[in-house]
Parts: C-alpha cells; sequence; structure tokens
C-alpha cells in the first residue's frame, strides 16, 4: 500500500516532470532555415574554433550557422537546410579581441570587439569564481566595448562569460578568465577616475560623487580660484563609489574643484579642473504677524520671525510717523520676538520698522506698524471695571497692569484634589501653572498655556504653533466694511469714512483713483512659495500656502510707481524693484491658519493709487499621531517616487524635517507625486503615498503606529497596521476613479452579456474597509434610528457592502466614506458645514430615478436624491436614508440557473483546495504552511461571504393542480404594485421550491412555465415590515396543447 505523502509526492514529480518538459519546448528557439540556436554546450568546448570538443555535435568554425553550412550556430545540430529562396545571408555574431589589462588586487578591465553583418541588437557580460558565474556587470563603449570590474578578492581565480546577440536573433559566447593580484606591492598604476557627478548643488553646499577603478580614499580641494586653498575632510575610508559633500559656500558663486583619490600602495591621482555654481541666495523674507499694542506708558512690539537657516538678526527703526529725521534704530536681540518700547512721549504717533537682516548681509524691503500712546492715568485694578488706561482691558482682565495684582492672583493648588490619580504636573489640570510651565521647552500648541515661556501668551499668536489648526485661532470672514478696522492702511475705517466702502456689507476696503487701464486684479499678480521657485494660482481669487511659512508677492505696474505696499494684519510690507526683470517683490512669512485679507497698494504720485483685495488662505501644517497623541520629533523625510530623498535647498527648505512639539510638519513644493516617509524609534515606520499635491503643499495627516510590548499590544499593532493598509488602497482617487469609471460600467456589461460571476470581487475591497469602520456602527439610538439606511427602492430592502461618500458641497473634496453593513447602515459625525452623499454599489443607480421627489418612504424619513446638506451645529449625526435603483431588467432564468450551477461547482472548487492546502500541511508542517492554512481557510469564508446571496427562511411550492407534483424550472417574478417594477427572479428547483425576500410594500408574482398557463397571485401586503419571505404556494394548470 502507497502512503498518502508518497502518492502526494508521485503526483507532485509527475507534474513537475511534465512542467519542465513544457519549459523545455518553450525555450528552445528554432531559426526558420531549420537550425537550432540558444542550446548551452558543454563547458570545455569552445564553438567556433573548428575542432568538434566536449558535447559538440560539429564544428565548422567561421562557416558555423551559414546558409548550406554544416553546423549550427551553437554546434549542436547539423544543418540539413540552406537559406532557400536566394535572400541574403545572416551571419552570426562574431566575438574577437578579448583582452584583460589593469589587473589589481581587487579590480580588473576586460575588453572585447563584436562584429555582425547586420548588427548587433544586445550584450551581456557575467563573471564569477566559477563557471556558474553570478555577476554581471555594465558594458560600456563600442568596439571595444570593456567592463570595469570593482571589488573582487586578491589571488582569487575569476571566470567571464560575454554574449552577443545580433537583429536575427543569433547568438554567440566567448568565456575567459583572469587572476587577480595576491598583493599591492609593486602597484604603481593609479586608480582612474570617472563618473564624477556633481548634484545636488544648493546656498552653500555642493554634492560631489564618483568612482573609482579600485579602493582608494577620497578628497575634494577647492576655491573660487584656482589656488584650491580650501578642501574638504579626508575620507579614509577605501570605497571605490564616493559621495563628498562641500560645505561652507558663498551663494551663486563660481567654485573650482579637483579631486584626489589615492589607492593602498599610496598612488595618487588628481583630476582637471572643473567647476560648479552654486545658487543664488533666497530673498529675504520680512517677519509676520507685525503688531503694535499700545499701553498707558510704552508700546508692545510683536512678531514672527522667519522660517529660514539664513536668518542672521533684525533691524528695529522707530521715527515720529512722516518725520524721518527722528529716525532711530532700537537695541533688540536677534532671537527676541517681542520689544516693549518705553522712550515714547504721548499723543504723538511713531512709526516701526524691521528688517531682516541673513547671514549673506542681505536686507528684507521691512515692513512697519505704527500708533501712539494716549495720555490715560493708571489702570485701578479694583475699582468695577473701569477702564482708566484706555488700552481697552479693564481690572483684571488687564493682563499688562493688573496681572500680579492681589485682587487677581488666583491660588493655584496642584496636589491630586481632583481625585484623578495624577498629581502636580502630570495632571493635564495644572497645564497652567507656572512650575509647570517652566517644565517645557517647546510650545505645546492648542493648550491655551504659554508652555515654553516666551513672549507670547496666547498659542494663536505664537509663530510656533501658526500652521497649528486651532479652531479658536482660525479667523472667520468679517466683514471688512464694519469691522471697525483700517484692513487697507489707508487711515480710513469702514463704511461711511472709507472712501473704499460702498455699503455696510462691502467686504473690499480698495479704493482705485486710476484710470481702468491702471487697474489690476488678482490674476495680474504673481505669487510664490519656496524661494519664489514655486509659483501659486489663486483658485476663486484666493490663494493659498502653509501658514508660517515663507511668502512672496510679485507685481508689474504698467507704469513706474512711487510706492508698492501690502497690508496685512495691520502691518506695511515694503516691495523691492527688480531691476532684471522689472518686477516689484515682496517676501514675507505667513500669519496663523485661516483666510485673511491683504491689501496690495500702488502708489503712482498725484492722488493716483490702485488698490487690490488678496485674499489669503493660510493652511494647517500636516499632523503626525498616534491613537490621538500628537507626536514630537519625528523624523520625516520627503521621497521621489523611486524613493529617494528630494533635495530642497533650492526652496529655501529642509529635508528631512522633525515634527514640532505639536506634531507639526510641512513643506511647499511643486506639483507631483510624492512619498512621505515618517520614522521615530518606537513607531512602525510608514510611507504615505501623496498622489495629487493640492495647494502646493504636503500636509497630510499621518497616525503612526506603536511598537507593542507584550502580545495584546501586538494584536491591536497588526490591526491597525492592516487597516493602514487596507485605507493607503481604498483612498488612492485613482482606485476610486477606476472604480466609478471603469468597474461599475464593464460590471454592468458583463451582466447584459451573460458572463458568469461567481464571486463579486467588487465587494471584496468594500468588504475589508467594512471590517475596519464596523464599530461606528455601535452608536446608540435616541428617538429614531442613529444611522442612516441604503435600501434597493423596489424590495425596500438593505444594501449590503455599498460604498457611501461624504463630499465638501463648497469644494468637492472627499472627507469620508463608509461601507454599509448587511443591514444596509452607515453613519457620519460632522462639523458644521455642507456636504452631498454619494452611494456606489454595482448594478445600482443613484440617485433614485423611482423616488425622485419623495421625502418619506414608508416608515423611512429623509430620503436622499443628492441634495445639499447643511449642518449647523457641532457633532451633528448625517443618517439620511438613501435609496438605489436596481439597473438593467434583472437576471434571466437561465442565468439564475447558470449562476446555481457555478456557485456549487465554485464551492466544490473551494473545498478541494481546501483539502490540498492541509494535505501540503500534513506533508509539510512548517510555521508559513500554518499561516497558509489560516489565509485559505479565511478567505474561501470571505468568498462564500460574497458569493452567497442572503435568503429568506421558508419555501414557496410551485405544483400541479391535478397531481400536486412539484413543478420544476417554473420562472417566478416578483413585481411591485405602485410602479409594477420587476423586483426579482427565481426558477424553482426540482421540489418545485422558490422564496423572495422584500419588506414595507405591495407585491404580487406571477409563476410562467412553458407547459403551463401563467398564474398571478393577489397583492401581497408588506406594508410596515421591513424583512419578510414571500413563499407563497401557488398551483399551476397545465396547458391544452391539443388546441395549440
Amino acid at each position: 500500500m502507497f502512503s498518502p505523502k508518497k502518492i502526494f509526492f508521485t503526483i507532485l514529480t509527475a507534474v513537475l516532470a511534465v512542467g519542465l518538459s513544457t519549459a523545455s519546448l518553450v525555450l528552445a528557439e528554432t531559426q526558420t532555415g531549420g537550425l537550432t540556436v540558444g542550446v548551452t554546450i558543454g563547458s570545455d568546448a569552445v564553438c567556433g574554433n573548428g575542432a568538434v570538443e566536449g558535447d559538440e555535435a560539429c564544428d565548422a568554425g567561421s562557416s558555423n550557422g551559414l546558409c548550406s553550412a554544416t553546423c549550427s550556430t551553437s554546434c549542436t545540430v547539423k544543418a540539413t537546410t540552406d537559406c532557400g529562396g536566394g535572400g541574403d545571408t545572416d551571419n552570426s555574431p562574431t566575438i574577437s579581441n578579448v583582452t584583460t589589462t589593469l589587473i589589481t588586487v581587487n579590480s580588473a578591465t576586460v575588453s572585447w570587439n563584436a562584429t555582425d553583418n547586420n548588427g548587433i541588437s544586445t550584450s551581456t557580460f557575467v563573471y564569477g569564481i566559477d563557471i556558474n558565474y553570478g555577476s554581471s556587470a555594465t558594458i560600456s563603449g563600442s568596439n571595444p566595448y570593456s567592463v570595469n570590474l570593482f571589488g573582487l578578492s586578491a589571488n582569487t581565480v575569476y571566470y567571464f562569460q560575454i554574449s552577443v546577440t545580433d537583429t536575427g536573433s543569433h547568438t554567440v559566447e566567448s568565456t575567459g578568465s583572469f587572476t587577480t593580484l595576491s598583493t599591492a606591492v609593486g602597484d604603481t598604476i593609479p586608480p582612474n577616475i570617472f563618473n564624477v557627478i556633481v548634484s545636488p548643488i544648493g546656498v552653500t553646499m555642493a554634492t560631489i560623487s564618483f568612482d573609482t577603478n579600485e579602493l582608494t580614499t577620497a578628497q575634494i580641494k577647492f576655491s573660487s580660484d584656482f589656488s584650491y586653498a580650501s578642501s574638504t575632510a579626508l575620507d579614509a575610508v577605501l570605497a571605490t563609489t564616493h559621495t563628498i559633500s562641500v560645505l561652507g559656500l558663498w551663494p551663486d558663486t563660481t567654485y573650482h574643484f579637483q579631486i584626489i583619490a589615492n589607492d593602498e600602495p599610496n598612488n595618487t591621482t588628481t583630476t582637471l579642473d572643473a567647476t560648479f555654481t552654486t545658487l543664488p541666495a533666497p530673498a529675504v523674507a520680512d517677519v509676520g504677524h507685525f503688531e503694535l499694542s499700545p499701553s498707558f506708558e510704552a508700546i508692545t512690539l510683536s512678531w514672527d520671525l522667519p522660517d529660514s537657516p539664513y536668518y542672521d538678526h533684525i533691524i528695529l527703526n522707530r521715527q515720529v510717523t512722516g518725520d524721518p529725521a527722528t529716525l532711530v534704530e532700537l537695541p533688540v536681540d536677534p532671537l527676541d520676538s517681542l520689544f516693549i518700547d518705553y522712550g515714547i512721549d504721548f499723543n504723538i504717533n511713531y512709526t516701526y520698522t524691521i528688517y531682516v537682516v541673513d547671514i549673506f548681509d542681505q536686507q528684507s524691503q521691512g515692513v512697519s506698524v505704527n500708533g501712539e500712546v494716549l495720555a490715560f492715568g493708571l489702570e485701578d485694578c479694583d475699582n468695577g471695571d473701569v477702564d482708566d488706561d484706555g488700552d481697552g482691558d479693564a481690572d483684571c482682565g488687564d493682563l499688562d497692569s493688573c496681572f500680579s495684582h492681589p485682587h487677581c492672583v488666583i491660588e493655584e493648588v496642584c496636589h491630586d484634589e481632583n481625585g484623578d490619580g495624577l498629581e502636580n504636573c502630570d495632571d493635564p489640570s495644572c497645564a497652567g501653572n507656572a512650575v509647570c510651565l517652566a517644565l517645557h521647552e517647546d510650545e505645546i500648541c492648542g493648550n491655551l498655556f504659554n508652555d515654553n515661556g516666551d513672549d507670547f501668551e496666547s498659542d494663536c499668536e505664537d509663530p510656533d504653533c501658526a500652521g497649528f489648526p486651532d479652531p479658536q485661532c482660525v479667523l472667520f470672514d468679517v466683514v471688512a466694511c464694519s469691522d471697525q478696522q483700517d484692513n487697507d492702511g489707508d487711515g480710513q475705517i469702514d463704511f461711511g469714512n472709507d472712501t473704499g466702502c460702498v455699503s455696510a456689507g462691502d467686504n473690499d476696503e480698495s479704493d482705485d483713483t486710476v484710470p481702468s487701464f491702471l487697474q489690476l486684479n488678482v490674476n495680474d499678480i504673481k505669487f510664490f512659495a519656496g524661494n519664489r521657485q514655486i509659483p501659486l494660482a489663486p483658485v476663486n481669487e484666493v490663494v493659498s500656502s502653509l501658514a508660517g511659512s515663507n511668502f512672496t508677492v510679485a507685481v508689474a505696474p504698467a507704469i513706474t510707481p512711487q510706492a508698492v505696499t501690502l497690508v496685512l494684519e495691520g502691518a506695511t510690507y515694503q516691495f523691492g524693484f527688480n531691476a532684471v526683470d522689472n518686477i516689484y517683490y515682496s517676501d514675507f512669512t505667513l500669519p496663523f491658519v485661516g483666510v485673511h485679507s491683504a491689501y496690495l497698494n500702488i502708489d503712482y504720485g498725484n492722488g493716483q493709487q490702485d488698490s487690490v483685495l488678496i485674499k489669503i488662505n493660510c493652511l494647517p501644517w500636516g499632523q503626525v499621531e498616534s491613537g490621538g497623541e500628537l507626536i514630537a520629533g519625528v523624523e520625516m523625510f520627503l521621497l521621489d517616487t523611486n524613493n529617494e530623498k528630494i533635495y530642497l535647498g533650492e526652496y529655501g527648505q529642509t529635508n528631512p524635517v522633525l515634527t514640532s512639539a505639536s506634531g507639526l510638519y510641512g513643506w511647499s513644493v511643486l506639483p507631483g507625486h510624492y512619498l512621505v516617509r515618517a520614522n521615530k524609534e518606537g513607531f512602525y515606520e510608514r510611507t504615505v503615498q501623496i498622489y495629487e499635491v493640492k495647494n502646493n503643499s504636503i500636509n497630510a495627516n499621518i497616525d503612526l503606529i506603536k511598537m507593542p510590548t507584550n502580545w495584546l499590544g501586538a494584536i491591536d499593532a497588526a490591526r491597525g497596521l492592516a487597516l493602514q493598509a487596507v485605507n493607503d488602497v481604498a483612498d488612492n482617487p485613482a482606485v476610486e476613479q477606476v472604480a466609478q469609471q471603469v468597474v461599475a460600467p464593464v460590471a454592468v456589461g458583463v451582466s447584459a452579456v451573460g458572463t458568469i460571476l461567481v464571486v463579486p470581487w467588487w465587494n471584496l475591497l468594500a468588504l475589508l474597509r467594512f471590517l475596519f469602520l464596523q464599530p461606528l456602527l455601535l452608536i446608540g439610538r435616541g428617538k429614531r434610528k442613529q444611522w442612516g439606511m441604503v435600501y434597493n427602492s423596489l424590495s425596500k430592502m438593505p444594501i449590503d457592502l455599498a460604498i457611501v461618500r461624504l463630499f465638501d458641497a463648497t469644494t468637492g473634496k472627499l472627507l469620508r466614506s463608509r461601507v454599509t453593513d448587511e443591514h444596509g447602515r452607515y453613519a457620519f459625525i460632522m462639523p458644521p458645514g455642507k456636504y452631498r452623499l454619494q452611494v456606489v454599489k454595482m448594478n445600482m443607480t443613484f440617485p433614485s430615478v423611482l423616488l425622485a421627489g419623495i421625502t418619506h418612504d414608508g416608515n423611512r424619513p429623509d430620503i436622499y436624491h443628492g441634495e445639499e446638506i447643511i449642518v449647523n451645529e457641532k457633532n451633528v449625526l448625517i443618517t439620511a436614508n438613501v435609496p438605489l435603483d436596481p439597473s438593467g431588467d434583472g437576471k434571466t432564468p437561465k442565468r439564475i440557473l447558470r449562476e446555481r450551477f457555478w456557485r456549487k461547482v465554485q464551492s466544490g472548487v473551494s473545498g478541494l483546495g481546501l483539502v490540498f492546502t492541509l494535505v501540503a500541511l500534513y506533508i509539510s508542517p512548517r510555521w508559513y504552511m500554518w499561516v497558509l492554512a489560516g489565509a485559505h481557510i479565511g478567505l474561501m469564508l470571505v468568498f462564500r461571504r460574497l458569493a452567497k446571496p442572503k435568503t429568506a427562511k421558508g419555501w414557496g411550492i410551485v405544483s400541479d393542480t391535478v397531481t400536486s407534483k412539484p413543478v420544476g424550472r417554473t420562472v417566478a417574478r416578483l413585481f411591485d404594485t405602485k410602479f409594477n417594477k420587476l423586483v426579482a427572479t427565481e426558477v424553482t428547483d426540482k421540489h418545485g421550491r422558490y422564496n423572495f425576500l422584500a419588506g414595507d410594500n405591495k407585491y404580487y408574482v406571477t409563476y410562467e412555465h412553458e407547459n403551463y398557463e401563467t398564474t398571478k397571485t393577489d397583492v401581497l401586503d408588506l406594508t410596515g415590515k421591513e424583512e419578510d419571505a414571500i413563499a407563497t404556494d401557488a398551483k399551476l394548470k397545465k396547458k391544452d396543447l391539443s388546441t395549440e
């Protein structure tokens, strides 16, 4: 008797034998003239030398492969046919002059010639320490061809093989060998330097890479002249591939350099002079968020320093407004972001201007604010909310005057008084305690405290939080002509005083006094991010970029103006003229997140001025979190699609960057396809695809999975990683577009021509997404169901695994996706806004045409047809009921029978496959076989879940009126009474059984059979029922065939 294992191996051996025979037949290449080529002969034979050796069947030397010759090009068979027809001769290629030179302890060069009467198509070179070779090399040149081999072992025999194929698919080979030197003693040949590349080149650095033909050290000497007075540190590591960074360079400068390579025997090669030119220094951006706050005795100035690696210091000037003779420079530390000026007089208006200076002594255009201190008295901190000093704040609300007043001090007790198990600074309740604040080095955004103890008490004013999406800081659009502010800097405020306001509801204070041909609009202005290298295009007259990043406005007036300024948040930014392109530029730092109104003012003199309103949308930065907790210190890399790090020096940005204390990161980039990689110790590394760059900003929120410390954590981590993988695929816009534009139409077409679809693969991705999103359906019940339902408009049955997408109704941006469960349920919890729903399900149509205009369908309220959904409160559930119309005329009886048959076949094959998997597990019980077996069982369950339709409980029996025998293959059709539309079709089995599943509607059933008269039931009323079986017994009367 044969054991199961022996039987299995016998079958496996037979299958492999058949496979190998087939592979041999496929790999054999037969020339049309009857000559077999491409067959390998014994390694001890040289085909083409005229001598029959080893496994050769023949060898006619240079005549091999020629028409009417005596031997094939592979020396394996004798030729029996010629070219025929007198056509041109197609000779095999010839390899000659194979030489090995420049042999050292670790390198060698092999060269050869190859010719053919019709041309060479491909050449390959392989080598190794035996005739199995195992390594390949890149071929360079042409007649002679050559390869440079590096990293070889000393005193070792290396074998190589050269293969050449011509355009007629004839291949010849040449083999050889060489031995590397045993020692470097006596090596007097200096190394070769080649493949010199200077890239990337930055403002203050350049990277030079090159190769050498043997192991060498490397060094770069460089200077801005031919002295080569500077040099990099010696790279003493012996290598054949070298990359050296040259640092400390000056911008926009041409440098001369030489490469010095020294091998182990101390042979040195120095290259000839070569040059590169560094990039120009980026334009210096002015400070952002420059504000002036007068108090009863001083003027307080605050600003955001620009985010630039080349920043050096600032210059702060003060003068009496309109009197340049009073200008003085105020002492300010380069790192300060606040200055309090006590050296002022009451009731005098002062103008303050800040200039930024970089390490290259370049200076910004300057930004100005003005204000004055009015003569008021001192603030009385306990007199009934009277504003004594006129600063707009009274008593304890006046932090400048009353912060430490005994009446305003609130004792903070930071022990575990609240019994939460956390004491002192570990308790979030103590976050504002002065002692706890002193423990933080970095600002934590969104907690309303000054964590790092800097000059900014409010997170909304702190430049460290400029890109933090804090709802308390986001600007709301206030009507400009009634906000009590001088938004355009013309000294006039609101309607009635500002000549630019035509009404109190006017949102544009700009006032043009120039002829129409000089008037500009937003589209006449250029905007840039990234050191003026990334153009930004306004969308609906709003230009967007990352909050707190450097931003450039450029304008080219038709005639020369006297001055060009931009007013933003009360600060006036100056423009500088560039004589190269005749454009005026202003570079500055954007304020915090929100839409800000800026005014570009062009003064042509003589009262002629043009003013343009510019809406700037300051975007939030991306956040990195884990389980809802923001993560600081994550190393973020911006990569191209080849997984290579992108150099951002020319855009004035660094890569990689570390996330801030609030987990923030971001870059301004050109449009394209990018990868973002997040890496931090203790977390799984994650790489996210950025398929579409919006607003030239990389600011995607990224969730990291913490590495587990126990087996329970490992389960959660595995689930989280799986969820990330599924979402990364499902949220791919290309996948969603294909699903909408390709998958659904093809599925309908396949259904129309009756193509078998045993397993609906369309639903597989939806099922995977549903498995991870199902907890959302645990929301409790209130007065009504706290979820919406997607259902069939005719059968009223819920639709499983439909994809429900929620879009922003204003921008069209996809916000959320959900997948319905077996009860058709979904739900979204959303903040205030305007939204639209879209539902996708194969063979179903959205929105419903049958129920158009209907707001209630039975016991289902809020019927949705694609209307705009307006949410006015926080955390509102969107739970509309969405009907879908079935597409097509339903399944034909033949298709129903065919699908029933193939479902049985599929179940059998699936079970048989599981048997084979279990047998393989029995034979080879390795860990990965257990994984495969588990995966197979899981897939079988998933396929059964997707392929097996939901059926009702109970059966209706169709039988003969006279004999009462069941009538098989009877076509039962279910119709709704309201629209008289076909809902479903079934075919009775051999026992006459059928059933339908429907609900909350009125229906009737018809029965058709070729030998019986058609029968129709009375109305079946399921009104008010969510789900019920239609399984009515029916009696059929035979046709009287004698009268037909």
